[in-house]
């Protein structure tokens, strides 16, 4: 089973990720940029249970995304 959660507002993200953590959910993935991406983690970030998570760069930089990446080949 899954949920489609469209961020309309600041903080919708965060609200959606505490969500999904509080509610155990298997993974969360995010579609957009790095301020989306980022109110995710913060969803997330320091819980009981933390969901896995899966990135689709919608942004224009996604710099936290090419990040992940780049540290994900050490």
């Amino acid at each position: 089973m899954w949920k489609l959660k469209l961020r309309r507002k600041a903080q919708d993200a965060t609200n959606f990720a505490e969500e999904a953590s509080r509610e155990r959910y298997d993974a969360v993935l995010v579609f957009g940029g790095d301020g989306t991406v980022n109110e995710v983690i913060s969803g997330i970030a320091e819980k009981d249970y933390i969901p896995k998570l899966a990135i689709i760069p919608g942004g224009t930089g996604n710099l936290i995304t090419k990040t992940i990446r780049n540290q994900s080949r050490y």
